[in-house]
């Protein structure tokens, strides 16, 4: 019987796959990954803070702000997680009846949408730190800065140090 390896083909296919992951090695190193904040690699305050031109002042009372806000809310998120995950730990069991799942589902939802209360007031608060001219371009940009907040809802929109740090390169 002729050695597996010794066969014409399969020195050709093996030389190919090597080729073909050098090249993604190789394009992983030279190109590295976007940011995960967004297309331009910061945090949705600093782009808010960017795109409004915020003065030194602006700044420092929207830190304030965003702090506020990211201390009431995360209690609430915490307890969104607890409140999920024992919603979840049903699975299996026997004997859940509908009605428990509904009312266990409509506190999560309550939850939510004090969140969602706390964010629109947040935003609103915001929004009055802003010149007039500030608030027009505040209107326009509002859309995006939400996206950016829903991509990932559970992480806060800040870090407690300044955004993340990039990313060494691959070794």
């Amino acid at each position: 019987m002729k050695n597996v390896l010794s066969s014409n083909y399969l020195w050709p296919i093996t030389l190919a796959l090597f080729l073909l992951n050098l090249g993604l090695v190789g394009w992983m190193w030279f190109f590295p990954q976007r940011q995960p904040n967004g297309p331009r690699g910061e945090t949705p305050g600093q782009f808010l803070e960017k795109e409004l031109a915020f003065t030194p002042q602006q700044k420092e009372e929207f830190r304030i702000l965003r702090e506020d806000h990211h201390r009431k809310t995360k209690v609430l998120r915490d307890s969104i997680r607890q409140m999920k995950e024992a919603f979840f730990r049903h699975i299996g069991k026997t004997g859940v009846t509908d009605s428990a799942l509904v009312q266990k589902s409509n506190a999560i939802a309550e939850k939510i949408a004090q969140i969602d209360k706390i964010t629109f007031q947040h935003f609103s608060d915001v929004r009055k730190i802003c010149s007039p001219q500030q608030q027009a371009k505040f209107d326009d940009v509002i859309d995006e800065m939400l996206h950016r907040l829903a991509a990932n809802p559970e992480r806060p929109a800040e870090r407690p140090h300044g955004p993340m740090p990039p990313l060494p390169p691959p070794r």
